[in-house]
């Protein structure tokens, strides 16, 4: 979804990114990741997910690079909202950086789909 629709995405605005993230709005499928993320590693933590999963470490910092590239991406895209408002900022790309800054959040997605044994 990210990559594939990210032009449409920057073309309606900061807002939109951040409604993509599960920050603004509830429909995202990202809305409370923070969430799942945390009932995931307690399952891990239980073993309740069986023995052919990945380490509970692995998971975490995985887990964490997800929610830190969502929150990075979540704060250019605001910032971006008021790049133009004469604070010397217009020839920043906020929406670029949001973008940039959801790569490795995608990449340690794929590591948690990896970790968890789950079909990409």
């Amino acid at each position: 979804m990210y990559k594939e629709e990210w032009a449409s995405t920057k073309a309606k605005g900061g807002d939109e990114v951040r409604r993509r993230l599960g920050i603004v709005g509830t429909k995202s499928p990202l809305f409370r990741i923070d969430k799942a993320i945390k009932a995931v590693q307690n399952a891990l933590l239980e073993g309740d997910l069986g023995e052919d999963v990945g380490d509970v470490l692995d998971f975490v910092d995985a887990s964490q690079r997800v929610l830190d590239g969502i929150k990075n991406a979540d704060f250019l895209a605001y910032s971006n909202n008021f790049a133009s408002f004469g604070n010397g900022g217009g020839a920043l790309d906020f929406m670029e950086q949001s973008h940039e800054a959801m790569t490795p959040a995608l990449e340690a997605f794929e590591d948690i789909m990896d970790i968890l044994r789950l079909p990409k």
